[in-house]
């Protein structure tokens, strides 16, 4: 919008200049055909325009005077008028001096009146330019309000379907234990587990839903400091080593033993990079083979999370970053937050960086990939 303003202030800015060169040069010539006519030859008006100026004024005084009845003091400006300018009274006596210069200060308004028509002209339509985007932007505006109303709504009701499976079994099982219902101690505990692990899912959930708002809350600023890219990667490998190990899946690393120190917030970055690999143990099959690895070239510094697992179909593509992008297809799975991903998204966002999928990681089916662009 801003840009559009000074381009067109400029365009408009340009064009009145030309329209009243233009005009200005009609006036001179109308004014010098005018002057030779009332036979003004003492003063050279196209070389002192401003004669023309100060005798209009003067006399326009005059007219004022004459009409308030003050013929004395109009009679002496009249006097100063041919002191200043003798070829004034080369026009004849009082009254046709009067005459002739009325006619001289109504052709100074005409020429004042058209003088302003490129400015009025140019305003009116730099005003209904502006206008019209203006209304342009309100109407986009609206609409993305509505999108994100609609959004939101999505997303309330994409919070309270998962949360309500949970919920049931948890409120389900403890109805079953505390009516007396289940007495094998055996069955007992399964039950008790099984509502350990439903909690444990509602508790991630609601995490990562804070997460999700306190990244989008005015106020919140990433913490960014300089640190050692590989020795975090390094880090969030060995935290999920054991989840490799008990899914019997295949861990490559492939990171650099030298220091890469960029700026960034480490904390994000770190839960980004363990979402990605959490989400590969998730929802890959076992002996699946997992490789995180970074690759520093030319101006750029490229992170890859990648897997030999399952394909991610075309029609998922588009919204994986979307927040419970995983509700169409696979809302039976429990594994997944439909969270992670969006949460992962805005924070490469937040640090300038790009968070895509990398179809074309050799050896591997796919690749979430961070690319780091360096000043």
């Amino acid at each position: 919008m801003k840009k559009y303003i000074i381009k067109h202030f400029i365009i408009t800015v340009c064009c009145i200049g030309v329209a009243e060169y233009i005009i200005r040069l009609l006036i001179n010539f109308i004014f010098t055909f005018l002057l030779k006519e009332m036979q003004i030859t003492g003063i050279d008006w196209n070389a002192s325009g401003i004669q023309l100026v100060v005798v209009v004024l003067l006399f326009s005084l005059q007219l004022v005077c004459k009409s308030l009845g003050w013929n004395i003091v109009a009679g002496r400006i009249d006097n100063i008028i041919i002191g200043a300018f003798p070829s004034y009274k080369e026009l004849g006596d009082f009254q046709s001096r009067q005459n002739n210069m009325l006619v001289v200060l109504i052709a100074a308004l005409v020429i004042l009146a058209v003088c302003a028509i490129p400015y009025v002209l140019g305003i009116l339509t730099f005003a209904k330019k502006v206008s019209a985007k203006t209304k342009e932007a309100e109407d986009l505006y609206h609409e993305e309000k509505q999108e994100y109303d609609r959004r939101r709504n999505l997303l309330i009701s994409d919070i309270a379907h998962d949360l309500r499976t949970p919920i049931t079994a948890v409120s389900g099982y403890a109805k079953a234990l505390s009516d007396g219902m289940i007495t094998d101690p055996a069955r007992q505990q399964e039950y008790l587990k099984t509502i350990q692990t439903k909690s444990d899912r509602m508790e991630e959930l609601i995490k990562l839903l804070f997460e999700y708002v306190k990244l989008d809350s005015e106020g919140f600023a990433l913490d960014k400091a300089p640190a050692d890219i590989c020795e975090l990667l390094r880090k969030n490998a060995a935290l999920v080593y054991s989840d490799m190990e008990e899914n019997n899946m295949e861990f490559d690393i492939d990171i650099p033993e030298e220091e890469i120190v960029i700026d960034m917030d480490s904390l994000q970055i770190s839960r980004v990079v363990t979402n990605l690999l959490i989400n590969a143990i998730r929802h890959n099959p076992t002996q699946t083979r997992i490789c995180l690895s970074l690759k520093k070239r030319p101006g750029i510094i490229v992170i890859d999370v990648a897997d030999s697992g399952k394909e991610i179909p075309k029609d998922t593509r588009k919204t994986i970053f979307d927040p419970f992008s995983k509700a169409d297809k696979s809302r039976s799975n429990a594994n997944g937050s439909g969270l992670g991903l969006s949460i992962a998204k805005k924070v490469v966002d937040m640090h300038g960086w790009n968070l895509t999928i990398n179809d074309h990681y050799k050896g591997y089916t796919k690749a979430f990939e961070i690319q780091i662009l360096q000043n």
